[in-house]
């Protein structure tokens, strides 16, 4: 494998930039997808293309016929098209919304190609790289979803890139179920009608509940109000608001239990004067792989032999949609950062030669792995 020089760092570096001044909200990736398309083209990959749901695919080839293996960056960020995206630099950091989520991951990708190529390494199998779209968000991993249908005949492994992970090896999803709550009532003038039900006084009371709900810590098991919208002026009783909640368990039973009883907060709070609706808007299914799978320990092997210090760490990640098909996946990272999700994110440049030494070596192992040896594949807990 040709070695991680500062070149090869800067030039991944430079084209994580590149990536990250492109616009990419969730439904929105056509311009970064376009982009990748074009970077795909010029890496010289085979059968380049964009599915239905606007995901790019080339593969690699390899040296003889067989399972592939796959690598996958989404495109998607949580950030609005509007956002100002201007990035900063120091001598250790860069910072910018979208940087290291998922910027530096799908730049991991064309990067995966220079150090191959750059060592004359042909893999025994064909590489398939992936950028795919509907990641984050209400995406609800749409476009994995639409990428393991399409190829999960052909594969053998899944290595899931994401920026800013270095050191945390996912081989356990977490799955979750995310609902709109919406009410509504008559409605009316803050004065006039005063005592008639409000959207927004109802909507509160609910959430209320929710927040007090007692979870266990472990199996780590979560609730998140991420949205709260409605009503129409400060002097009128709102007619319509609604919610945006997301559930997540590390298991599977946890995850329905918490389901049910917030179901039941929600009949509880429907009333003559008030309804009361429940949307499912996100359901990401769960799954995992034993700690003793090859494709764990190759991902293991690989982090030592970079020096990185690795844990296992479960996750909700495009690895979701393939363990749930019984495909083996793990995910990991190239480098360190924070403050993810928010428009100070950064990523740490000295971690990244690591990063990228751990993800060719890995790449490496799996397309070695034989596929008998993959057979046992995931552990599919996918929730109803």
């Amino acid at each position: 494998m040709a070695a991680v020089t500062r070149d090869l760092v800067h030039e991944t570096l430079e084209l994580a930039l590149r990536i990250q001044t492109v616009p990419a909200p969730t439904f929105a990736e056509e311009r970064r997808s376009e982009l990748v398309f074009g970077l795909f083209r010029e890496a010289g990959l085979q059968e380049v293309r964009r599915d239905a749901v606007g995901s790019v695919t080339g593969i690699r080839p390899g040296t003889a016929n067989g399972p592939a293996v796959m690598v996958s960056a989404h495109l998607d960020t949580v950030f609005g098209s509007d956002t100002d995206l201007h990035s900063t630099r120091e001598a250790d950091k860069i910072a910018g919304p979208g940087i290291g989520d998922n910027s530096l991951g799908v730049a991991g990708l064309v990067a995966l190609l220079w150090m191959l190529d750059g060592a004359g390494l042909r893999l025994p199998c064909d590489l398939i790289l992936a950028a795919n779209v509907r990641e984050e968000g209400l995406g609800d991993l749409q476009g994995m979803r639409a990428l393991i249908r399409h190829y999960s005949a052909r594969l053998k492994a899944v290595v899931v890139l994401e920026g800013t992970r270095l050191g945390r090896i996912t081989f356990q999803g977490v799955g979750s179920r995310r609902y709109r709550v919406a009410v509504r009532t008559a409605g009316g003038h803050s004065w006039a009608d005063f005592g008639r039900r409000s959207a927004v006084h109802e909507l509160v009371g609910l959430a209320h509940e929710l927040c007090a709900l007692p979870v266990p810590r472990s199996p780590k098991t979560t609730y998140n109000i991420g949205v709260i919208q409605g009503g129409t002026s400060i002097n009128s009783i709102a007619a319509e608001a609604s919610l945006l909640l997301d559930l997540r368990s590390e298991d599977p039973g946890e995850l329905e239990r918490l389901d049910r009883t917030v179901r039941k907060i929600v009949h509880r709070h429907r009333n003559d004067e008030a309804e009361v609706t429940v949307e499912l808007v996100g359901d990401r299914p769960a799954g995992s792989l034993e700690p003793g799978h090859p494709l764990v320990r190759a991902a293991m092997a690989a982090a030592e032999a970079a020096g990185v210090e690795s844990r296992v760490e479960a996750a909700s990640t495009d690895a979701n949609a393939a363990l749930a098909a019984d495909v083996p996946a793990v995910c990991v990272g190239l480098t360190r950062g924070g403050h993810v999700h928010t428009t100070q994110e950064y990523i740490l440049i000295p971690p990244l030669a690591s990063g990228l030494r751990q993800l060719a070596a890995l790449v490496v192992e799996s397309a070695l792995l034989e596929p008998d040896a993959t057979a046992r594949k995931a552990t599919n807990t996918t929730g109803g």
